[in-house]
């Protein structure tokens, strides 16, 4: 894209064709095999969401490179009470070669504890309005 954001296709192949783009994503309940669109275009960048070490299992079947996994931290959303928390966070993620962002819960007071996570990065709803004070603190060694 123009800016460096890049448009990722969710659970359409049909619409990714239309787009004519190589950018496609996969919810956690998306089962299917997609192993067809890596022999229609070999640099499809495939992404995909997780919860728990079967459906990462399932999105490194379905030929995923990145997988979202979520829900990090504790939230309110919808009466959800499970996260991981950092510790099984990291150990759901070690066993793996695939990149991992995290998602769910990330806020001011939390989003330091992404450092000792084994992330490529992170992804977040709730501080929309502050997402860009995190980045520097994130990006710096």
């Amino acid at each position: 894209m123009k800016r460096g954001i890049d448009l990722y296709v969710a659970n359409n192949v049909k619409f990714l064709f239309k787009l004519k783009t190589n950018k496609f994503y996969i919810s956690a309940h998306n089962k299917k095999q997609f192993a067809n669109l890596k022999r229609t275009n070999p640099k499809i960048d495939i992404i995909g969401s997780a919860h728990n070490v079967c459906e990462i299992n399932e999105k490194v079947r379905q030929g995923c490179k990145k997988i979202l996994l979520s829900r990090l931290f504790k939230t309110n959303y919808k009466n959800k009470k499970s996260w991981l928390g950092t510790i099984r966070f990291n150990l759901l993620t070690r066993k793996s070669s695939i990149n991992f962002i995290a998602l769910g819960g990330i806020n001011k007071k939390n989003y330091r504890q992404l450092k000792i996570l084994n992330v490529v990065g992170f992804a977040m709803s709730s501080d929309k309005k502050k997402a860009g004070n995190y980045l520097p603190a994130f990006y710096k060694n």
